[in-house]
């Protein structure tokens, strides 16, 4: 067993080095180094501080009450007594819950959040017991003691020793580390609180001061599994100062427990200081790590290194928000999660430095507002956030135990804070756990934002690659996005999933075509590898294979790159075009490129293309919400309603024998057909198949109607005609009926023919028709093209290939726009 672990740990360090630059390997060959030194030199001479050293050195002696002890044990607990006395009548600084406002906040909670005080005190009872629900799994039951080192899975206990020295990714035999680390996050220590503020039982405070004094009991100074992480300690300092403003007036909170509490945060956020992440590691972490060193120096002014503190951690936000925020406020991780977990940091930040009249750099500022806005556009105009890239729905702090990423809590205090009626826009209410960050006068301030309304509109993020193509009708909401940005942050983005191209589709604000999610990370390997692979994305595979290739559960050796090829938006359509290199890698490369064409204001036109010289199988895959229900209309028409029942039609457009369609829900060999709102949990969806092995070129037109349900479905419904394949001149031509109007889709096999079909003469790689009245030519927008003559007048003529043409008649005129290449 030993063997094979130490065999495991050689191959995960050379995978890990192969993608560290050569500066990073020097200075993790330091840090090993410098740990061990510590560990073995300097460790066993230098016992852990005394209290009175720390009262004596690290306390500061001001005129609030902080007095430094002496070698005196009378003048060592007159100190203590003095600190609590400070840190329950302390003025600054300016703290964001005030507790003497127990009344108002109740009677507010009440008016405005109905059922969340008999929710709080039910979790709160549970946590009495001991009884703890972490990422949707069932209750575990820790016993009269709890053991802060206990793996839930395995019962078995991780190694009390020196943290370096742990083999955390060991989970093969110990379990997934993940959920103890969440555990030992102590965020559920504020639902206690808020219990205790509701209530004054005494119980729950005399609750938060067992379980934090058997914490520090158990968790000797760098010693064990948390002192691992330093984001996970970060997040367990804050929550424990947040907390202290709940309980600190209780009987049971003595000047004994305080001042363990301030000396072990001194500790952890020392140790934070010391062990700051670095190179491909400076991810989520480093944020996470800055901002816990900020908010302690801003919130522990008594603190000698407070003001050190304060520095070191605002200098790590701001050179962090200019190199993990692309320029069009996305985070560089390519995940919403992890973008909604930086942003809480930043917005906490940014909140408690100005509420304490610190000056916040304008950068900072600049850049967390648009990270606000990008996820105002998702959220507005597809109805919803999607999961794109990993997730675990981490938060910098909550108020509450629920599972889910509090994407709208985010938006309701951005809304606050940059006082932005486009970020409340996208948010109905104002969140919980806003308030409880912002108090009464943020949720004023929210109201007198008004309704903030914007008009929904396709959008382009073309840093980070995202697309978004919307309809514009009130009546009729639906959105697609397409991700055509990098694969992840830095040379591991471990992050990231192997999903260029892929898209995701929302109807009338529920998820429809989606992204399946995380639900693991370093447990089951091969669940880890679908999930984040290309088989769980709405994109082609080739041969069974990802577009790109992981050799550790957070390391991708060979990322897909992407192109973006074009991007058009106007009142009748929306273009997008681009291609990734994920098989160029096979023996017989294999281009590829996805078109997408929303013909407004009603349906989208999916054209892949897929060569090489070679025959190959090609997959492509659809994932649906699991409320959502697919069924096979005929062999090339797929339907997918939901309980409100809003539809998507999808049509596959090719002359294709061998095209098979198939639809698969929760199948565990091979895996496939499942969903993952939260880390840990998985439920059965549908997901469709369309896949075909008999020839070097895949190529597909899925043609995509959404209907909403409150629309006239007998209007809205597209009808699909198959004019004809002409083999002579290589192409195929289908008839659509939809609405009112009339189109025709051209499609050559060779964009280099002249094709002709009826009073139609066409040069290039696609065009889309549309005719009033079956004989008026109304729009067209063609693709690679040269040429299109109608009823023997030209529409356009070039002598070169253009990217796009768009032409629309309008009332009393025509308009055409040409692109050249």
């Amino acid at each position: 067993m030993k063997s094979t672990l130490f065999k495991q740990k050689v191959i995960w360090l050379y995978d890990r080095f192969s993608v560290m630059e050569p500066q990073e390997i020097l200075w993790r060959g330091f840090d090993f180094v410098r740990c061990k030194f510590r560990k073995n030199i300097i460790r066993p001479f230098f016992s852990e501080i005394s209290d009175f050293d720390f009262a004596s050195k690290y306390l500061i002696s001001n005129s609030n009450g902080v007095i430094r002890g002496t070698s005196d044990t009378l003048n060592l607990e007159y100190t203590k007594e003095n600190y609590l006395n400070y840190c329950r009548y302390k003025k600054k600084p300016t703290f964001p819950l005030d507790i003497s406002k127990r009344d108002e906040y109740i009677v507010f909670i009440k008016r405005n959040y109905p059922g969340s005080i008999e929710k709080t005190i039910y979790r709160a009872n549970l946590i009495l017991e001991h009884k703890f629900s972490f990422y949707k799994s069932s209750l575990v039951e820790m016993g009269d003691e709890i053991n802060w080192h206990l793996c839930f899975e395995t019962k078995k206990n991780w190694p009390m020793k020196f943290w370096y020295d742990i083999d955390y990714r060991n989970t093969e035999s110990m379990g997934d580390i993940k959920i103890i680390w969440e555990l030992n996050r102590h965020q559920y220590f504020l639902e206690l609180g808020k219990a205790y503020l509701y209530t004054q039982d005494e119980r729950y405070a005399l609750e938060f001061v067992r379980q934090i004094d058997s914490w520090i009991e158990q968790n000797p100074f760098e010693m064990g599994i948390n002192w691992i992480t330093k984001l996970d300690i970060g997040i367990r300092v804050i929550s424990w100062i947040f907390a202290i403003r709940f309980f600190c007036h209780s009987i049971h909170y003595t000047a004994d427990i305080n001042f363990k509490i301030i000396k072990m945060i001194y500790l952890q956020i020392s140790h934070i200081q010391k062990n700051l992440s670095y190179g491909s590691s400076a991810s989520n972490h480093l944020i996470g790590q800055g901002a816990a060193l900020a908010l302690v120096g801003i919130l522990c002014p008594e603190l000698t290194i407070s003001a050190e503190l304060q520095e070191q951690g605002t200098k790590v936000l701001l050179q962090e928000s200019g190199r993990q925020i692309f320029k069009d406020g996305v985070h560089m991780e390519q995940s919403t999660s992890y973008h909604a977990f930086v942003l809480d940091y930043y917005l906490t930040y940014i909140f408690i430095a100005q509420l304490n009249n610190i000056i916040v750099y304008d950068e900072i500022i600049q850049n967390v507002k648009k990270m606000c806005i990008f996820l105002a556009y998702l959220k507005a105009n597809l109805g919803f956030v999607p999961h794109i890239g990993d997730g675990d729905e981490g938060q910098a702090i909550r108020f509450s135990t629920d599972p889910e990423q509090d994407f709208d809590a985010c938006l309701s205090t951005g809304a606050v804070l940059f006082s932005s009626k486009r970020i409340k826009s996208a948010v109905k209410v104002f969140e919980e756990k806003s308030f409880w960050l912002t108090g009464v006068d943020g949720y004023e301030s929210f109201k007198a934002l008004g309704s903030g309304l914007n008009p929904r509109k396709s959008f382009a993020y073309p840093d980070s690659g995202y697309f978004s193509m919307i309809s514009e009708q009130d009546d009729n909401q639906f959105g697609l996005m397409l991700d055509s940005g990098p694969l992840g942050f830095g040379s591991p983005s471990g992050h990231g999933h192997a999903d260029a191209l892929s898209f995701v589709i929302g109807l009338n604000g529920h998820p429809f075509i989606v992204d399946p999610g995380t639900y693991i990370y370093t447990c089951k390997k091969d669940w880890r590898e679908y999930f984040r692979g290309s088989h769980a994305h709405n994109v082609i595979t080739v041969d069974n294979q990802s577009q790109s290739q992981s050799i550790a559960p957070f390391i991708w050796k060979r990322k897909a790159k992407t192109d973006l090829i074009d991007w058009y938006t106007s009142a009748h359509f929306d273009y997008f075009r681009g291609k990734h290199d994920g098989y160029i890698r096979l023996p017989d490369p294999v281009t590829c490129e996805r078109i997408v064409l929303f013909v407004k204001p009603g349906f989208f036109v999916i054209d892949d293309n897929l060569n090489a010289c070679k025959w190959h199988n090609y997959q492509m895959r659809f994932h649906f919400a699991p409320d959502v229900s697919v069924s096979n209309e005929d062999e090339f028409h797929i339907t997918a309603v939901d309980g409100e029942n809003n539809s998507l039609n999808l049509y596959f457009l090719q002359n294709n024998k061998n095209f098979k369609v198939s639809i698969r829900r929760g199948s565990d060999n091979p895996i496939g057909g499942w969903y993952s709102n939260t880390y840990g949990d998985k439920i059965e969806s549908d997901e469709v198949i369309c896949s075909t092995d008999n020839g070097s070129i895949f190529s597909c037109i899925t043609l995509i109607v959404p209907i909403v349900a409150k629309r006239n479905t007998a209007i809205l419904k597209a009808k699909i005609d198959r004019l004809g394949e002409y083999k002579e001149n290589s192409f195929q031509c289908w008839g659509i009926q939809y609405g009112n109007e009339d189109f025709i889709l051209l499609k050559p096999e060779d964009n280099h023919t002249k094709v002709f079909f009826k009073d139609f003469e066409f040069e290039g790689k696609m065009c889309v028709i549309s005719l009033a009245n079956n004989k008026t030519l109304k729009r067209v927008f063609a693709i690679d093209a040269k040429l299109l003559i109608y009823s023997g007048k030209r529409v356009f003529l070039s002598d070169q290939y253009l990217n796009y043409v768009e032409f629309t008649r309008e009332v009393g005129f025509h308009m055409l726009l040409l692109i050249k290449i």
